[in-house]
């Protein structure tokens, strides 16, 4: 009898820490989904974040050599205006 409860016993616990395990595995998918979702998404947003960057860099360039072409040729009729 004594020999059954603890069969019983000890098949029930390895039943029991099989479940835990998996458990334990899902949760760890679920968590490397997540992780691997969100690295993805971070890495969209610093694309994103780059292009819209050099976009502004370009242009400001742009603004600033069409002001500065637009001032040169302002002092250029300026010139000839007292010549």
């Amino acid at each position: 009898m004594r020999a059954q409860l603890t069969k019983t016993f000890l098949s029930k616990s390895f039943k029991f820490a099989r479940r835990i395990q998996s458990l334990l595995l899902a949760d760890g998918f679920s968590q490397l989904l997540h992780f691997s979702k969100s690295f993805k998404e971070r890495d969209r947003e610093r694309r994103e974040h780059a292009v819209q960057s050099s976009f502004k860099i370009l242009g400001r360039l742009l603004k600033k050599r069409l002001n500065e072409s637009f001032l040169e040729l302002r002092l250029r009729a300026h010139k000839k205006q007292y010549k």
